[in-house]
């Protein structure tokens, strides 16, 4: 179950990228031998911690018959996850969220809104939240939840639902040190032609939590940019494909830049990206080059080192 507050440049169109094919301390209770569990769809945040590179955690809050436990955290350059577990007031629903987006605050005041969080698939009060990457510095780590909602889950969607007001703040401390930054990853310099317009690779990351790819839209404007979106709804992954992780795009300078998260992913790929449009109903208008760029293509032929 995707949280609503999985962050997307709404409406119904999307750019769809398919790929084929130093710990970090935490203080709190730390089990050894046990990946760190991370539930939801991290991926990445679950390789990470195979690899030993994500703490467990043990801290908690309480607020009106709710106990909000942190249970695992791991932080990089690009992303940090905050892996959760809520309890209490179980009759009232076996899904909860918060009512607004987590907010994460650094050793040195600087507060991260959640970016994106998902729920494991069999226990929906079991979930991550994700975050940009963090300040690197030692000292207490603090994560603020203003209300849940509580709901019956049916076919993935809460129902009968409860809000529980309060404010839930869990602090940890944290050495500053984040999972080791990657290789350098070669990327092609031209821009691919797309649609209307092109596209292009600007970088990638190979992060412990994942292959992270950014790049640019060029010659749309910013009303075909700011109708795309990544929801999962839209997915279409060929076969042998890799599904993302996350994506996110309009942005940045003219609201050009995308971003896209998959799991580490290393070896030779090829890096495509297909443009699709959903219910033009729900456009505010249809662009001559929205309908010039439905059903576009691009691929990139890349070498993903290992990490």
């Amino acid at each position: 179950m995707k949280f609503r507050y999985t962050r997307t440049i709404a409406l119904s169109a999307a750019l769809i990228g398919v790929i084929t094919v130093a710990s970090v301390l935490v203080s709190g209770v730390l089990l050894a031998d046990q990946p760190v569990p991370f539930p939801g769809n991290e991926a990445g945040a679950r390789a990470a911690a195979n690899e030993g590179l994500a703490s467990r955690v043990d801290a908690r809050a309480e607020a009106n018959g709710l106990t909000l436990q942190i249970v695992g955290f791991v932080a990089d350059e690009t992303q940090t996850m905050v892996s959760y577990v809520l309890k209490g007031r179980e009759a009232e629903g076996n899904t909860a969220f918060g009512a607004e987006p987590p907010v994460l605050i650094d050793a040195e005041g600087n507060a991260y809104e959640c970016i994106r969080a998902s729920a494991d698939a069999s226990d929906h009060r079991k979930g991550t939240w994700v975050f940009p990457g963090i300040t690197p510095a030692a000292g207490t780590v603090s994560l603020a939840v203003g209300g849940f909602q509580l709901g019956i889950a049916q076919q993935g969607k809460p129902v009968a639902v409860t809000d529980v007001p309060g404010t839930w703040k869990v602090a940890f401390e944290w050495n500053g040190k984040k999972a080791p930054e990657g290789p350098k990853v070669d990327v092609p310099s031209a821009a691919q032609p797309f649609g209307n317009g092109s596209i292009r690779i600007d970088g990638i990351v190979q992060e412990a939590t994942g292959t992270v790819v950014r790049g640019t839209l060029i010659g749309f404007s910013p009303n075909t940019i700011q109708s795309m979106s990544c929801p999962a709804s839209n997915l279409q992954i060929a076969a042998g494909g890799v599904e993302w992780i996350a994506c996110r795009m309009g942005f940045g300078d003219g609201l050009r830049s995308f971003e896209v998260t998959y799991p580490l992913v290393k070896g030779k790929v090829e890096l495509s990206f297909l443009m699709q449009f959903g219910d033009e109903s729900t456009l505010p208008t249809v662009q001559s080059e929205q309908v010039a760029s439905r059903g576009a293509t691009a691929s990139f032929d890349i070498d993903l080192p290992a990490r």
